[in-house]
């Protein structure tokens, strides 16, 4: 939301409905307005998704395909990502799968503490597979 707003303020910087005499460089400006809105629009797909046999993670900038069957533990997590400098987070978990036996970090799916538990623990149902509770103070991020 934050990004489409940032968006809309730079497109009243730029566009001047009253004054048409006034004629300058729209290139700065359409900068301003693009890059928030590809992110805005990137935004919307971002999570994670189970289809058939495989789990789609979708971040900003990769998607990520893992077989369901590989999948063997689902937790929330500490978020550690772009948002915190890849720190370890005290407010916000994130979903970790247990893929294989190594740890897939999925930071697109963040949020408050009882959401992300909350659907770590649907995840792990619908898988049927192992759910842990927050991982808080086990994150390898750890100051």
């Amino acid at each position: 939301m934050c990004l489409l707003l940032l968006a809309a303020a730079a497109v009243g910087g730029i566009y001047d409905p009253l004054d048409r005499s006034a004629r300058g460089e729209l290139w700065p400006g359409v900068l301003f307005v693009a890059v928030p809105m590809m992110f805005a629009v990137r935004g919307f797909a971002l999570g994670l998704v189970i289809v058939e046999d495989k789990v789609i993670s979708r971040g900003w900038f990769w998607i990520r395909t893992i077989p369901r069957a590989d999948i063997s533990a689902v937790r929330a997590v500490n978020y550690s990502g772009y948002w915190n400098r890849h720190g370890s987070s005290m407010l916000f978990l994130m979903l970790k799968l247990e893929v294989a036996g190594r740890d897939v970090e999925i930071p697109a799916v963040a949020g408050r503490s009882v959401t992300v538990q909350r659907l770590a623990g649907q995840m792990g149902d619908v898988l049927g597979r192992v759910r842990r509770s927050a991982q808080t103070s086990a994150h390898r991020n750890q100051g």
